[in-house]
């Protein structure tokens, strides 16, 4: 009996709506519009939405983007760089053709964590000035000349450095941040907010968030603790593994 409204970038997820739930669409049960979460508030009242029960943010990216894209958010395929999960914006192409040595650095350090942030750039720069990286396999060669190809932390390093500039590219801590605020305030009293997130910067911010939030008593976190994949769910999902559930309720 709950109107649902689904809000994605990508393209390619919302012509799979239309095509699942087709049913649900024309009854108006399920409505898709196409945007980011943190346009929430404006495309809620351009439907008339007034009263909203419930939240759920899922903050990671789909099996098909990392599977059948061909958007460059896998290391594991040769594909271009662009990493958008809509058409529009700034590429991970540009940003490692363009972007200065210390804006490379902040990027890899601030949203990839990345210990070898410093020797990486400098290698990634050094190559670009003989060609342009256009690919992710360009990327990965020029990753593993610094970390090594065969160390037993390679995954790990290409792992952040991926994460960092598809972050940057989708500005998804940003949006994040703008976004949970409008939750907290069209929630109606008794509503709840639930949040998936997969890497600790997200879940650094959900959790600080709340936190000052139920401080100003405008929320009741209903997690002490990040809620996290059972290992029946990871057998059958590998890709739950690094899941973080939070959730809250509007008093």
């Amino acid at each position: 009996g709950a109107k649902v409204l689904a809000i994605d970038e990508d393209p390619d997820a919302i012509a799979e709506l239309n095509r699942t739930l087709e049913s649900e669409i024309r009854n108006r049960n399920l409505i898709v519009r196409k945007g980011n979460f943190s346009q929430i508030t404006k495309l809620l009242n351009e439907e008339n939405i007034e009263d909203v029960a419930g939240v759920l943010f899922d903050l990671g990216i789909s099996t098909h983007q990392i599977d059948d894209s061909g958007r460059g958010f896998s290391y594991t395929r040769d594909e271009p760089l662009d990493m958008r999960f809509t058409t529009t914006g700034i590429s991970a192409e540009e940003i490692i053709n363009t972007y200065s040595e210390e804006n490379l650095y902040e990027i890899f350090r601030k949203f990839g964590e990345e210990q070898l942030a410093r020797p990486i750039v400098r290698a990634l720069i050094l190559a670009r000035t003989l060609e342009p990286i256009r690919t992710t396999s360009q990327l990965t060669t020029i990753i593993d000349r610094v970390v090594g190809e065969h160390d037993r932390d390679r995954i790990r390093h290409v792992s952040r450095i991926y994460q960092a500039l598809r972050i940057e590219v989708n500005r998804e801590i940003k949006n994040l941040k703008e976004v949970l605020p409008q939750a907290v305030r069209l929630l109606r009293v008794g509503g709840r907010g639930v949040i998936i997130s997969f890497h600790s910067l997200e879940d650094r911010a959900v959790k600080l968030f709340l936190k000052d939030e139920e401080r100003k008593k405008t929320i009741k976190v209903l997690t002490s603790h990040p809620i996290i994949s059972t290992s029946d769910e990871i057998r059958i999902n590998r890709r739950a593994r690094s899941a973080k559930m939070r959730a809250f309720e509007k008093i």
